[in-house]
């Protein structure tokens, strides 16, 4: 178990689990769950969030917005979680739990281990290449959405795309190659 405020010696605890539900959504876009353990020592009051960002760069998102709390301990084990959504496809996160053991004193972030400022990774799904019932490669892709795409290829092969599955639409009437769509 890692101390939240460790640089503050006290017992306001907490640490990072993994990052579960890790799932796409109908806009295109990735959420996760960031799980995460707080405790609250007796005679405290411990505030805490938990922060993300895009590894390699500088900027964290709080979840919430507004910290947790503060919440009278004692407080013991209390695992917990925060959505978040908007994440983009094939990309590595990193996320912290942020605590304090009293209104206005600075709070310590820490990962899954007793160092302040560690982080827990995780990688949302990267695109994937799926096959169409036809075999065939569809040079002329046209996406509205995640879940509707049109493409078309050769002697007039026309499929859509419904976020699972293509289908074979019945051909345009056309013998040659189609090599777009919009």
């Amino acid at each position: 178990m890692v101390v939240i405020t460790a640089l503050l010696l006290t017992s306001c605890l907490g640490y990072t689990t993994r990052a579960t539900n890790i799932a796409k959504q109908p806009n295109g876009s990735y959420s996760a769950q960031l799980n995460f353990v707080v405790s609250c020592g007796s005679g405290e009051h411990c505030s805490w969030y938990s922060q993300y960002r895009r590894v390699g760069t500088s900027i964290w998102t709080h979840v919430p917005a507004t910290p947790h709390g503060p919440v009278s301990g004692p407080v013991s084990n209390i695992s917990l979680s925060e959505k978040v959504t908007g994440l983009s496809a094939g990309t590595q996160y990193e996320y912290q739990v942020c605590g304090d053991i009293q209104p206005g004193k600075p709070f310590v972030c820490v990962g899954p281990d007793d160092t302040p400022n560690t982080t827990t990774k995780f990688k949302t799904a990267a695109w994937t290449i799926q096959p169409t019932p036809s075999g065939t490669t569809l040079p002329g892709v046209s996406c509205t959405s995640a879940t509707a795409c049109s493409a078309v290829g050769s002697g007039g092969l026309a499929e859509l795309w419904n976020g699972s599955t293509w289908t074979i639409q019945p051909p345009p009437g056309v013998a040659g190659t189609l090599n777009g769509v919009a």
